[in-house]
């Protein structure tokens, strides 16, 4: 295994759930980011491959979610992972790029708004149990 891979794989078996969901939001978006680059140049088997993955990645997302916990927050979340999950697939029949931008858009935005709330909350203050109940509706 290459020492980058080992790195990922260290990153992901040692991160913290709040982490843990971040880098699958990332995982997507960098897929969804390798469709929309397909698209441009015509490649269409990378442009399945990559939005498969990228809709992995959402998958993981929805599954993470928490229905006991947060019921508002997790029905809203709920329904843009399934935004950006259905906007994934009809790309792949449609090939409009403007439904890859819209799964990015949000993606982005929440990988934003996460970002935020986790440099709000400070990782230290996430370690302890208490705290870290505060992200426990996800994963």
């Amino acid at each position: 295994m290459n020492p980058q891979n080992e790195y990922l794989e260290m990153s992901v078996l040692t991160a913290p759930p709040h982490r843990l969901h971040l880098i699958v939001v990332e995982a997507a978006l960098r897929f969804a980011r390798f469709a929309q680059a397909a698209l441009e140049m015509g490649d269409y088997e990378s442009l399945g491959d990559a939005l498969s993955r990228s809709r992995e990645m959402v998958s993981e997302l929805l599954a993470g979610l928490k229905d006991d916990q947060q019921p508002d927050m997790i029905k809203d979340l709920r329904g843009l992972f399934v935004f950006v999950y259905r906007n994934l697939m009809e790309a792949e029949f449609s090939r409009n790029p403007t439904q890859i931008e819209n799964a990015i858009l949000i993606l982005e935005k929440h990988h934003r708004t996460w970002s935020d709330l986790i440099d709000a909350l400070g990782d230290k203050a996430l370690e302890t149990p208490e705290e870290h109940k505060s992200l426990d509706w996800v994963m």
